[in-house]
């Protein structure tokens, strides 16, 4: 990874968009750019939500082919769609941010291009204590697991 550490959270079935580092650089400003890969992997539910591949490259929309596997195949994604695309950051500090972007393109080439949200999730100490409440809270249901007959009797049927 570049500059910034990286989160991700999934959100079931969706779509991932790669956009180009420069692409964004007339929505965020310098500090908030080096917190992006060159190439930085959105997720997407506004396309098919086959978990598919999209990227944005030379102004156009383009799919990855499913047949092509060994070999990078894109094929020109030629429609009248709006996407809105979002991630989850993490600076060197151990800040966490939320990026929401909107693209809209015209017969597969952008269109209009807009900053829906970039706002700071947690700071670090914040992600701390979270993280410890999480740990407490998995020994204790480790220990639930280890001790409880109806827990074991449950995974036996499993």
């Amino acid at each position: 990874m570049d500059a910034g550490l990286h989160t991700r959270k999934k959100m079931g079935m969706f779509d991932e968009i790669m956009v180009p580092k420069g692409y964004l650089r007339s929505l965020l400003d310098k500090e908030n750019e080096k917190l992006l890969d060159k190439n930085h992997l959105f997720q997407t539910k506004d396309l098919d939500n086959h978990m598919d591949l999209y990227k944005v490259y030379r102004q156009y929309l383009y799919k990855k082919k499913r047949e092509a596997l060994p070999f990078e195949e894109w094929e020109k994604v030629k429609k009248n769609v709006t996407i809105r695309f979002h991630d989850y950051l993490q600076d060197k500090k151990g800040d966490e941010y939320e990026l929401a972007c909107e693209f809209t393109f015209k017969n597969g080439r952008v269109d209009k291009k807009e900053l829906i949200q970039f706002q700071l999730r947690m700071k670090r100490d914040e992600r701390e204590k979270v993280d410890k409440m999480w740990d407490t809270e998995q020994k204790i249901l480790d220990a639930y697991r280890t001790t409880s007959i109806k827990y074991k009797f449950y995974l036996w049927l499993e």
